[in-house]
């Protein structure tokens, strides 16, 4: 990667957030796997980001509100996440 470049400052900055996280008491914070951070180009790719925020949590299942809310559920498949003091 080319210092300076886009990929190399998200790197720099999740590196960051993460010792951040990690020191503020959430040491087994990890960033979600298989995800990639879309560059937003132009209007309509943005519309489209913006409309999938707020409609994908009419999709969500119940296993993925109780991920969110920290309630136990049979279906859990990460831990919860991490609340400050």
């Amino acid at each position: 990667m080319t210092p300076g470049s886009v990929p190399k400052i998200i790197q720099a900055y999740k590196a960051a957030v993460t010792r951040r996280i990690r020191k503020d008491g959430c040491p087994d914070f990890e960033w979600q796997p298989r995800n990639f951070d879309p560059i937003i180009r132009n209007k309509k790719t943005l519309e489209r980001h913006r409309r999938y925020i707020l409609e994908n949590p009419n999709k969500w299942t119940n296993a993925h509100r109780a991920i969110i809310t920290n309630t136990p559920t049979k279906h859990r498949t990460h831990a919860p996440p991490c609340v400050g003091p």
